[in-house]
């Protein structure tokens, strides 16, 4: 995806079981998650919740943050929000 597409109250899956929930974004949130792609110079950050996915550590609604680009690579589609009744 594009990094202009990943906006706060998204959700978006990875296209296989993983869900996340962008909740926050700014240049000081504090990186929770894990992975390669963070350097310190990447200064747009975003918070999101787990939604669904394979992440034992973090759990289903666990929080975790990462670069908004890193968000765009791992994104391959934002998904609405389903609505139970």
């Amino acid at each position: 995806m594009k990094v202009k597409e990943i906006v706060v109250g998204g959700i978006y899956s990875n296209g296989k079981t993983g869900k996340r929930e962008v909740v926050a974004e700014g240049t000081a949130l504090e990186m929770t998650g894990h992975g390669p792609w963070f350097t310190k110079s990447d200064n747009d950050y975003i918070k999101y919740k787990v939604l669904s996915g394979r992440k034992p550590d973090w759990g289903v609604n666990g929080v975790a943050g990462m670069t908004r680009r890193a968000m765009a690579v791992w994104a391959k589609e934002r998904i609405h929000h389903e609505v139970k009744s």
